[in-house]
């Protein structure tokens, strides 16, 4: 069996535990702008525009924070939400 350097699996830890955080702040963003844009009355475009580009700050922060910009199709990862 190979052995897996210590560094490499810190770094594993830690991109997980930023993943989460990014999807925690992201998830809690989406339900701030849904309160806003309900009790805004601001209509479905707008709501739907703020969707959007929560999902779009959310794919474009795990790109360039976690992955440090490496990922090879940032087309797809917009298309679909950043799920893997």
């Amino acid at each position: 069996m190979l052995k897996v350097n210590s560094n490499q699996e810190l770094k594993k830890v830690q991109r997980k535990k930023l993943y989460r955080k990014l999807d925690a702040i992201g998830w809690g963003l989406f339900f701030i702008w849904i309160g806003i844009a309900l009790l805004a009355d601001v209509g479905w475009g707008i709501g739907l525009m703020g969707i959007g580009l929560l999902i779009l700050c959310s794919v474009a922060a795990k790109k360039y924070l976690i992955d440090g910009g490496r990922r090879e199709n940032f087309k797809d990862d917009l298309l679909t939400g950043g799920v893997k």
